[in-house]
């Protein structure tokens, strides 16, 4: 092959500079169709990218997420520092049964200059309805006649007949026991402990027309001097919950329930139970703690446990 054959013509430079021209216009005119569409399309909202703080890790956490183990769970909340605490009913459980809380206050303490715990009656239960279960509202009646007497309460009743009083007294008691049980008392069914408690805070709490509670704090046995110390100050009233050994007062272990009148740093004990009071102090044996009179004139008391009820003025919840 010749020089002159493997060399282009000038027909072919121009064949080869217009088809050039061709592409690039082609491509030029592509750009500018795509800028006028996205031109006239409508804006799309900005999304910024979600960025989480984590709380930088620990030197004493590392160990345990290397291990694969959870972070350590924040501590609970503390529960409020409540100073009183009421026992209030809670609805019934599956077999109609009653429940009960304690349910938490803020308030002072009821207070009085003086001691005039000489004065609490010893009422005698045989005066009443269902006399052989009436231990638990007769021990409310000594504790609420005190505080009308002392002047804490105002009387629920206005009648100058001292019978007459404490028999309705006791009456607008039992009323209330049967009220919260839904039956009343038998000389076979007493009251409970949670009845009491609720009861006697019910009626404090109507006849101050709110502005007293009653809080109650109970203790099993065995007791210490320095529990039934705490339960003879100011306006605080105490029921001693115990179990009778007596053959001359059956049921034989059937649980009584007296108030605590007065009490002593030597540990001398003074109850009202059935009409008259006992001195004397407890006394610790094998099976358990008792209460024993000291001329042996009152029946065996084993104790169960002391109930102190505090009145206060609520300050709030």
């Amino acid at each position: 092959m010749s020089l002159r054959e493997s060399t282009p013509t000038i027909r072919e430079w121009l064949g080869f500079t217009v088809w050039i021209v061709v592409v690039c216009a082609l491509v030029y005119g592509a750009v500018k169709w795509r800028d006028r569409v996205l031109r006239n399309r409508p804006a799309e909202p900005v999304q910024f990218p979600v960025v989480v703080f984590q709380a930088p890790v620990t030197n004493s956490q590392r160990p345990q997420i290397a291990a694969g183990r959870p972070m350590p769970a924040a501590p609970p909340a503390r529960a409020p520092d409540y100073n009183f605490y009421t026992i209030e009913p809670a609805g019934h459980d599956a077999r109609g049964n009653p429940l009960y809380q304690r349910k938490g206050h803020y308030g002072v303490e009821c207070t009085t200059r003086y001691q005039e715990r000489g004065i609490v009656l010893s009422e005698f239960q045989g005066n009443y309805p269902a006399p052989l279960s009436g231990c638990g509202p007769t021990a409310i009646l000594d504790w609420l006649i005190w505080y009308q007497n002392t002047g804490l309460l105002p009387r629920s009743t206005d009648t100058p007949d001292v019978e007459v009083y404490k028999r309705t007294t006791f009456a607008l008691i039992d009323r209330q026991i049967a009220e919260l049980r839904g039956r009343a008392r038998t000389d076979f069914e007493g009251s409970n402990t949670m009845e009491i408690a609720v009861v006697f805070d019910r009626l404090v709490s109507e006849l101050s027309r709110g502005r007293i509670r009653l809080a109650c704090e109970i203790k099993d046995a065995p007791l210490s001097k320095q529990d039934l110390l705490n339960e003879t100050h100011q306006y605080r009233a105490g029921i001693l919950l115990a179990q009778v050994y007596d053959p001359m007062s059956p049921p034989w272990g059937g649980f009584h329930a007296v108030a605590v009148v007065r009490t002593d740093t030597e540990g001398r004990v003074s109850i009202a139970n059935w009409g008259h009071y006992f001195n004397g102090s407890l006394i610790e044996k094998s099976d358990g703690q008792w209460f024993g009179a000291e001329d042996g004139s009152c029946a065996p008391l084993k104790i169960k446990s002391l109930m102190t009820f505090i009145p206060f003025r609520p300050t709030g919840e």
